[in-house]
């Protein structure tokens, strides 16, 4: 994640305790009952304003959030355990019509919660991947989300020694 920020950069860089940062991730999919924001920090509901400006309600949830990893296949990759809201999203997750290729997506957005309570507008660009792979136990909903691998398509041509002679002494 790139931070465009002057105000992250100073956070990061001097712990101040004045305000601090906080994600919000949402999961959404056509055929959930409702767009699911959660945040983590905060033991109430916080409302946040999207990208589009439309202001709305990132309810807690006990998460773990992991760390981005990225691998040799460019694949941007992200494990989420959501506890207290496993058994809704689970159920959300289960109505997908095995039928359709469309998967739940989820995004993070990065804010700034000041200690007089105010919340900043968005602070980080939208990371947006889809859900790969989902497991309920008795922590909570584990969700595998990760975008498409950049190299998962040919890039360039195809040589060949009919199209290029000269590779005919390397071969």
């Amino acid at each position: 994640m790139a931070i465009t920020d002057s105000e992250l950069r100073e956070i990061y860089a001097n712990a101040p305790v004045v305000k601090d940062t906080f994600e919000v991730i949402s999961i959404t999919a056509s055929w959930f009952s409702k767009d699911y924001y959660l945040q983590h920090n905060f033991t109430e509901g916080i409302e946040v304003e999207l990208e589009t400006t439309e202001v709305v309600l990132a309810e807690y949830a006990p998460m773990e959030i992991g760390r981005a990893s990225s691998n040799a296949d460019m694949v941007y990759e992200r494990n989420i355990v959501v506890q207290q809201v496993n058994d809704v999203i689970a159920g959300e997750i289960a109505l997908r019509d095995p039928e359709s290729d469309e998967l739940p997506i989820i995004e993070s957005r990065g804010y700034v919660m000041y200690r007089d309570g105010t919340v900043s507008q968005l602070k980080t660009p939208v990371t947006r991947t889809e859900v790969s792979k989902t497991t309920r136990n008795e922590i909570g909903v584990s969700i595998a989300s990760s975008t498409k691998p950049v190299n998962a398509q040919a890039t360039g041509e195809t040589v060949t020694t009919t199209r290029v002679p000269m590779l005919r002494g390397f071969l």
